[in-house]
């Protein structure tokens, strides 16, 4: 029997770094090193076919599981993007239509949580929107930000994320889409109200490189980082500690927000 020759992908995975740095009113700084999946949306079918690891069964070591993303898991993930890019953006949905490549993590070993998920839009060649998903711990509620990545401009916090940063603050985004071997995402948070605008809270960084998706890198990395989420959530936990240990100031979830709430399992 002839071997079925598979087309060339182009989804990716971006190894690098993740940095958070916060200013006051408790100092406090961190780096991890991490990997992320840059998936073409329209590739997952012939991905799953490509990697044994990768498909949508429980059993398959990481996982592409549709409700771990968004909402309206009945539908295409792509379609919903563009939806919710077009309502936020106030737009017509033919002016964000274009290719959706996913930023972000996997389920493995049946283990979730991605602090942002960076939904890209590729149209005429160019990314020219992203769809933040930021999602927050222990509520399991996401709220999703709508950013032109041409005109990229500070803007109000909508959703609680952590218990350490109080609503009342403001978001600048520098965003350096995957058109090459690096992607970088830099989060400059403000304070918003009026006697203290615009001083410096914390930023966070991510910094990647490009590194070709292929078996033997794949193999790579999850021998080294078998569940890369449970991972991520042990870190997330360990830095709430040590500014417990700090004496970081405390703000309680101020009730619901976000676009959608807790829907995992």
């Amino acid at each position: 029997m002839n071997r079925i020759e598979l087309p060339a992908n182009e989804s990716a995975l971006f190894q690098g770094i993740v940095r958070h740095r916060r200013f006051q009113p408790v100092g406090h700084q961190f780096r991890y090193s991490l990997f992320m999946w840059l998936l073409r949306l329209d590739e997952l079918p012939s991905l799953f076919e490509r990697y044994w690891q990768l498909g949508a069964s429980p059993w398959h070591w990481a996982r592409f599981r549709r409700e771990d993303y968004l909402d309206r898991p009945e539908r295409r993930l792509q379609d919903v993007v563009i939806d919710k890019l077009a309502s936020k953006l106030e737009v017509d949905r033919e002016e964000v239509v274009g290719e959706v490549w996913l930023l972000g993590q996997l389920r493995y070993l049946g283990c979730y949580f991605s602090p942002l998920n960076l939904y890209f839009v590729k149209r005429d060649g160019i990314f020219r929107h992203v769809l933040a998903e930021v999602s927050n711990t222990p509520w399991n509620e996401r709220h999703c930000y709508a950013l032109d990545l041409r005109s990229l401009h500070p803007h109000g916090k909508e959703f609680h994320v952590s218990p350490f940063n109080p609503m009342g603050q403001e978001y600048d985004w520098r965003i350096l889409p995957p058109e090459g071997n690096r992607l970088a995402v830099h989060l400059q948070v403000k304070r918003q109200v009026a006697d203290q605008a615009g001083a410096r809270i914390m930023d966070a960084g991510l910094h990647l490189r490009r590194v070709a998706l292929e078996q033997r890198s794949l193999n790579r990395m999850l021998m080294r980082k078998p569940s890369p989420t449970a991972a991520l959530l042990a870190a997330i936990y360990w830095q709430a500690l040590r500014l417990c240990f700090k004496r970081s100031p405390f703000y309680p979830h101020p009730g619901r927000s976000g676009d959608f709430g807790n829907q995992r399992s």
